[in-house]
């Protein structure tokens, strides 16, 4: 049975001994992850004393009798305590359907078990048990051993390891790391195992006023027998602690007593609840399922609202042989159907009429966005991850649906309601920090950067994507108005009430077409407000005898003048804003359309509003011209980010108010 990794299932280790066990080292897979590589000798990371928590997961195929293959997975959540000054160690581990605890005093022979919240046991015969369990752990002679502190962090034994090198720097987790490679050999169980080591780079993750050693961040190991790929195991390390002389005076001191008080995390919990409108940085690191190589890493820019049915993001991609980058604003709008491509580099925009009919016609709702309408949800407990404590969900999909295959599985983790009132924050907001996706044929990491719930009423400016011949810049006064204490403060809500406006008098169906609207104070009318908005009309490139002119939203930017300046002549509208009623009044005869770069006309009830208006006057009020020129990196997302959020004038607590904490994994 494999004993290198004691972290695969008693079932797995009872099937296990159904595979023949005739194979020698597997120098050939060994190279393909150690080419290129430094040698290294030693072990690369801290280990003395300290605590650890971590998370495992395991995929085995196996054969049985009849030849037939199957896969199991496994995931445990364990915490670690270890002390080399006074040999003792301490183990919690769990998974779904069981749990069990684990004491070792090496000084002292003494061992303390207890399994699936049965009784701690102390018998003679517990730290032989405990040696079955643990592969760090051995009985010699009736005394008990626990090895060294790094191979309780599963490094090898020495006599085993045939290969080990140093890569280079890598990144896991949004966290910079240093990653290692060993090859060894297991002449009792005739397996090669191949693990990579990425440990905490030290020269460029700091924290201000503590040495930071240089700690293990996360394992991947591959089990081999012969030419077969048997086993899979990543194991991810949160919340390192060194256990200095002042934390443990006399030793761990958690015998009895701790394990009488040791209980499952796995409970039963409705799943979260995300809000409808949310918006984040995500930063995605995409992995092989089989190999756990990294061949993808992507940082983007998200917004979901669910009121007004758009999805946005902002992410570069590399061009010219990865030589430049190009920047690009996508935007699905679901209530004509419509995707948006616009690319913030060249200015230049794509519009898809076909592509969410094809691959998703609904919009999804906070829980099918966020992949959590699993037919079978487990609480894991809360768990630290990048130094934040969170609370841990499993959505398990045994036999696929909702676009997932047989097997595939959703970790999500947020944090907790203590983390969040610490820094101020509501306590009862969904506040995701990472989220991992195992699939058939991938593992993607998702790691959360400045999330903010409900961040205020966000509609991208998509000039370049309509015919600026079939556009009005349109003005319109309201009389009595005081700009500065009736709509200031409540510019975000005031939007959001005049976009709706013009939606309801105009029949217009996508939140797009009614764009850049500004109030001011009136530069005609005494105590008077003019507020100034754009309706774009067909899409550029589609002449305006195309049926896709205006197929999912027929009303015409003519019929749209001829509507508004009809209803502005009925004087009153109400606005919510600040959850309260404010009645408004139009000036009659006020409303006006821009026919040059300098001046409004007004507009006649009995005049030809054709195609009048001035194109070129549209060139500048597109997004485009305030991001074009930027420098397209990752920077340039957050640069994008905060511009639109300097627009909206509001104010939210994101991940960046706690700064370089969350980005360490260091308590």
């Amino acid at each position: 049975m494999i004993r290198q990794g004691y972290w695969l299932s008693i079932l797995v280790v009872f099937l296990s001994v159904l595979q023949e066990n005739k194979a020698s080292y597997n120098e050939k897979a060994c190279n393909k992850y150690t080419e290129g590589g430094t040698e290294y000798r030693g072990i690369p990371f801290y280990s003395n004393d300290f605590s650890v928590e971590s998370e495992v997961t395991v995929n085995v195929n196996l054969t049985n009798l009849k030849g037939e293959e199957t896969t199991f997975e496994t995931i445990v959540q364990e915490k670690l305590w270890f002390s080399d000054r006074f040999r003792q160690l301490m183990v919690h581990r769990e998974t779904a359907t069981d749990s069990d605890f684990i004491f070792v005093d090496e000084y002292e022979n003494h061992c303390v078990y207890k399994e699936d919240g049965g009784a701690c046991i102390e018998a003679p015969g517990s730290c032989k048990q405990v040696a079955d369990k643990l592969e760090f752990v051995s009985m010699k002679n009736g005394h008990v051993y626990i090895g060294s502190s790094a191979n309780g962090l599963h490094w090898p034994p020495k006599e085993n390891i045939k290969k080990r090198v140093y890569r280079g720097r890598s990144s896991v987790r949004s966290i910079a790391t240093k990653l290692y490679a060993t090859c060894t050999f297991d002449p009792r169980t005739n397996e090669t195992w191949i693990s990579q080591w990425h440990v905490l780079d030290t020269e460029k993750v700091t924290k201000a006023g503590e040495f930071l050693p240089p700690l293990l961040v996360m394992s991947e190991h591959q089990v081999v027998r012969g030419q077969k790929l048997f086993a899979l195991g990543r194991i991810d390390y949160t919340n390192f602690k060194i256990l200095s002389f002042r934390d443990i005076p006399n030793g761990l001191q958690i015998g009895d007593d701790q394990c009488k008080a040791t209980t499952g995390n796995f409970l039963s919990r409705n799943p979260p609840a995300p809000s409808f409108s949310h918006s984040y940085i995500s930063e995605v690191d995409k992995a092989d399922t089989l190999t756990f190589e990294s061949y993808a890493k992507q940082t983007s820019y998200y917004e979901y609202n669910y009121e007004t049915k758009l999805l946005q993001s902002v992410y570069t991609f590399p061009v010219n042989n990865e030589n430049e980058k190009e920047m690009v604003l996508e935007v699905y709008d679901y209530s004509t159907m419509h995707s948006f491509s616009y690319s913030l580099t060249n200015g230049n925009c794509k519009v898809d009429f076909e592509y969410l009919n094809q691959t998703s016609p609904n919009f999804p709702s906070p829980q099918e966005y966020w992949l959590l309408n699993s037919p079978k949800s487990s609480y894991l407990g809360v768990y630290m991850n990048r130094n934040i404590p969170c609370d841990t969900w499993l959505f398990e999909y045994p036999d696929g649906g909702d676009g997932f295959q047989k097997g595939d599985t959703v970790t999500l983790y947020l944090a907790t309601y203590q983390w969040l009132d610490e820094y101020g924050m509501s306590t009862d907001r969904f506040f995701p920090v990472q989220m991992i996706v195992r699939t058939q044929d991938q593992v993607t990491f998702s790691s959360f950067n400045e999330f903010k719930n409900n961040p205020g009423y966000s509609i991208p400016g998509l000039a370049a994507c309509y015919d600026q011949k079939d556009v009005v810049l349109g003005m319109v006064t309201l009389e009595n108005t005081d700009y500065h204490t009736q709509i200031s403060p409540h510019q975000i809500q005031f939007e959001y009430e005049f976009r709706s406006f013009i939606k309801n008098v105009t029949g217009i169906v996508s939140s797009l077409r009614i764009a850049d609207i500004l109030a001011r104070p009136s530069l005609t009318t005494a105590d008077g407000t003019d507020v100034i908005f754009t309706i774009y009309g067909r899409f550029a490139g589609i002449n305006s005898s195309s049926h896709e002119a205006y197929r999912a939203d027929p009303v015409t930017s003519k019929e749209a003048v001829e509507k508004i300046n009809n209803q502005i002549d009925t004087g009153e509208i109400t606005f919510i804003l600040d959850s309260e009623p404010h009645s408004f009044y139009f000036k009659k005869g006020s409303f006006a359309i821009l026919k040059n770069f300098d001046h409004f006309e007004y507009v006649d009830n009995s005049a030809e509003t054709g195609n009048e208006y001035s194109s070129g006057a549209m060139a500048g009020m597109g997004i485009a011209l305030l991001i074009v020129g930027l420098v397209i990196s990752v920077g340039a997302v957050l640069a994008y980010k905060r511009s639109t959020e300097r627009k909206r004038r509001f104010s939210s607590v994101g991940m960046e108010k706690v700064g370089e904490d969350t980005r360490i994994l260091i308590k």
